[in-house]
């Protein structure tokens, strides 16, 4: 942890030619604090380094931090998709069809991959989208099939600004023949296919 600075002591009153009567016995007195000054500047400067050293190792720790983080996103999106497919499976074992894409990989492409200019999604792929430079567009996978799904989410919080474009890419979204604009910030959406009727259903 980062420590405060030793202080430094006043030097003693210069010797001055206009004060002659005191002038010898001001030089020595200044002279003799000068080992003591040294000193004091050696103590600030071992702790300046100290604390350069310290902050070295807490933005080392922070980073490793956020690498944390990332992962742990990513187990999120592992546990959801656990728990739809053991709701798949539980309807499945009752008698319900196989559901088209069913134990499909659901992975998120992570900080390493974050996008930053137009691209095509995959299906089971959640994508980290950042408008810092511009607004672009991230189209739907093509041919999808029911069960098919891609969520995008704001990675910098500048969707409202620079506004991220979901392209339907031939499909409808929610029933509508128009991309989605994504205008609010910080906003994670999910695109299920559902059919022709309704194309992408959006969560």
């Amino acid at each position: 942890m980062a420590t405060t600075p030793p202080t430094i002591a006043a030097l003693p009153a210069a010797p001055s030619t206009s004060s002659p009567s005191t002038f010898d016995a001001d030089a020595d007195a200044f002279v003799a604090a000068m080992d003591g000054l040294v000193s004091e500047v050696n103590d600030v400067a071992d702790n300046v380094y100290d604390n350069a050293i310290d902050a070295a190792a807490q933005a080392s720790t922070a980073t490793a931090q956020a690498a944390i983080s990332t992962i742990k996103a990513s187990d999120a999106d592992t546990a959801r998709l656990a728990a739809q497919t053991a709701a798949a499976a539980a309807a499945v074992a009752a008698g319900a069809a196989i559901p088209a894409g069913y134990g499909q990989l659901y992975k998120t492409e992570g900080a390493a991959n974050v996008k930053t200019t137009t691209f095509t999604s995959a299906t089971g792929r959640c994508y980290d989208c950042d408008t810092t430079g511009g607004p672009f567009t991230g189209s739907l996978p093509p041919s999808p099939g029911v069960g098919d799904l891609a969520t995008f989410r704001d990675y910098a919080g500048t969707w409202e600004t620079k506004n991220f474009t979901v392209g339907r890419n031939g499909q409808l979204i929610a029933g509508s023949a128009s991309d989605f604009v994504c205008d609010i910030n910080n906003l994670a959406l999910e695109f299920i296919f559902v059919g022709g009727t309704k194309g992408w259903a959006v969560q």
